[in-house]
């Protein structure tokens, strides 16, 4: 969460829902926001397509049957949530399906169909835009917050690309050039902006010469050399210099069709991915490449645009700096000792991680990401082996999720003033050398803290996310209760999401199939790697020093129980009966 420029903003008392809503729908795009805070991988129409699917799957023996209640689960807890889908169902949503329908899989798939084209995408995005224009004119954050979730996760699974999107917001709400902002109606301009309208795009990549070896195979793949880039693109290319060598040609990829820049840039470079990977099976040592640099023409823009690479998903979450990092690499060497078997185990998994990063093919990402996870898990024969992934997993998972929620708290404390942070957090009755994390849940967790979030709140003024943030968790921890409801609402998300990355596999594998939410999954998955890892590291290398990685997993189902218990017996937070919440956590410092 950072805050950006509002140059243009003109009366920001009377726009503070609108603000809310640039500032909210940018954080949620961003590629190193917490998990918790980016949109859900699917909403309730992509939920109900996703079970459709499934179905489809078990029809044909590629999946067992038992995977569908999970699904159905979501789907009707994410309906529950949606005011959005609320507002299109003409019946209850127990008319379409339930947990305990007995009836045959045909039938079961065709009410599913039909509860699909209720929530079909041009429905739902237009009562999304509705819904949360009324709710910025109206300043209502719990409205704009519940609704915005549902809208980004729409757009994105329909094949949005996340750049756009933060493009989009960049340029309407916080450039310093443009018009002014003064009123609610800018909303219109960005929903007009990112609608997904189908557009037809030419690629233009440099690619190496060993492309001519197969320039016979290339129509195949709507791919085909040229030798310029014409009159018309050649001056722009010399401006950015997009510029070939002698020992390179241009490419151009054309006949795409996508929403947006980002995403026929995608489509492009897997035709060259599938190009280039076939020609490796007739040829080992030699490889067709290209340079991330690519030139684009859409065919509604007047000037094309040069992009380079996105980031890859397995690039965005949390990352340590080199010297931090170089620094637990070290104490990491210096006192890890396990037996040779957990020994080997974890360099498999390091192989696995380390592969995923290089490789930029998102099914081949996924499928290292969860081999690496069922290599560190301890699972045993005879055992339902989904099931027994996800509870050895969840303490990994648990034990951190309040101290994660935070520490990132914290952070964007500081990072938007640190100074009066600093200042405020010091009126609090504890010693100053307490962390922050300790501090800020001090702050939002007892009545000690109620004066000090008041004045909190009156310095935030033009920064309504993180006075919404604070405001909320310090809703969220004012008691044991409601933070007991908030871990197990995260728990069976998390299972739900293990599921479906192990669902995903299983049809990676037997039909080559990739879902369209693939990237959203790379990114969770990889994200419950490196804490399992993080936290084995710990369990390894301080206190505990660990023999082996199923002593590891023990001793975190135990931790977590012990947390359990102890957030069970408390009525009421107050001084010294809360720092367990983050202090419970166990990850690699």
């Amino acid at each position: 969460m950072k805050i950006k420029s509002l140059a243009r903003w003109k009366d920001l008392a009377n726009l503070e829902g609108l603000l809310f809503f640039a500032q909210r729908i940018d954080e949620m795009v961003f590629d190193y926001s917490l998990d918790s805070y980016k949109p859900p991988a699917l909403n309730a129409p992509y939920l109900c397509k996703e079970a459709i699917a499934l179905i489809g799957d078990i029809e044909d023996k590629r999946i067992d049957e038992a995977n569908l209640k999970h699904v159905l689960e979501e789907l009707q807890w994410s309906l529950s949530l949606d005011p959005v889908a609320k507002s299109l169902l003409d019946l209850e949503p127990s008319q379409y399906f339930t947990l305990e329908d007995n009836a045959k899989l045909p039938s079961r798939k065709l009410k599913l169909e039909v509860l699909e084209r209720t929530l079909n995408p041009a429905r739902y995005l237009e009562e999304c835009q509705k819904q949360l224009y009324l709710a910025v004119v109206e300043n209502k954050k719990n409205k704009i917050e519940t609704v915005l979730r549902c809208y980004v996760t729409a757009l994105i699974n329909g094949k949005l690309s996340k750049n756009l999107i933060a493009d989009r917001i960049q340029e309407i709400f916080f450039n310093d050039d443009g018009s002014l902002i003064d009123s609610p109606k800018v909303l219109n301009y960005f929903f007009e902006s990112v609608f997904p309208y189908s557009h037809e795009f030419e690629v233009y990549f440099v690619v190496n010469n060993l492309i001519n070896k197969v320039k016979d195979s290339l129509k195949a793949f709507n791919i085909e050399i040229v030798e310029s880039l014409g009159e018309n693109l050649s001056e722009f290319a010399i401006d950015n210099k997009f510029s070939k060598s002698d020992k390179e040609v241009y490419l151009k990829v054309s006949g795409l069709r996508g929403l947006d820049i980002y995403t026929a840039r995608e489509k492009a470079e897997r035709k060259l991915d599938n190009l280039s990977d076939l020609f490796m099976i007739f040829s080992h040592k030699t490889q067709i490449s290209w340079n991330e640099k690519t030139l684009v023409t859409q065919c509604c823009r007047d000037s094309p645009i040069v992009i380079g690479k996105p980031r890859s998903s397995m690039e965005k979450g949390f990352d340590s700096r080199p010297q931090v990092a170089s620094k637990k690499l070290n104490t990491f060497i210096r006192k890890f000792r396990v037996n040779h078997e957990s020994f080997e185990r974890f360099n498999r998994v390091v192989d696995l991680h380390g592969i995923s990063l290089i490789n930029d093919i998102p099914e081949n990402q996924l499928l290292n990401i969860w081999i690496g996870l069922e290599t560190i898990t301890p699972t045993h024969i005879g055992n339902t082996k989904i099931n027994e992934i996800v509870t050895a997993l969840m303490p990994f998972f648990m034990l951190d999720y309040c101290n994660r929620i935070v520490r990132n708290l914290a952070f964007d404390l500081t990072r938007w003033n640190r100074k009066v942070t600093r200042k405020l957090l010091n009126k609090l009755p504890v010693d100053s050398s307490v962390k922050i994390t300790h501090k800020v849940l001090q702050l939002i967790c007892t009545s000690e803290g109620d004066s000090i979030l008041s004045e909190f709140y009156s310095e935030l003024d033009d920064f309504p996310l993180l006075r919404y943030r604070l405001f909320s968790l310090s809703k969220l921890f004012e008691s044991p209760n409601s933070v007991a409801k908030f871990l197990s609402t995260h728990e069976k998300k998390v299972a739900w999401q293990i599921r479906r990355i192990y669902r995903t596999r299983n049809i990676i594998v037997h039909s080559g199939r990739p879902p369209g939410f693939i990237h959203s999954l790379i990114e969770n998955a990889h994200d419950y790697l490196d804490q399992v890892v993080s936290s084995y590291i710990t369990l390894t290398c301080d206190d505990y020093k660990a023999d082996t990685i199923e002593q590891s997993f023990e001793i975190m189902k135990m931790k977590w129980r012990k947390y359990e218990s102890e957030l069970s017996k408390l009525d009421k937070f107050e001084k010294n009966n809360f720092d367990f919440l983050v202090s419970s956590s166990i990850n690699y410092n």
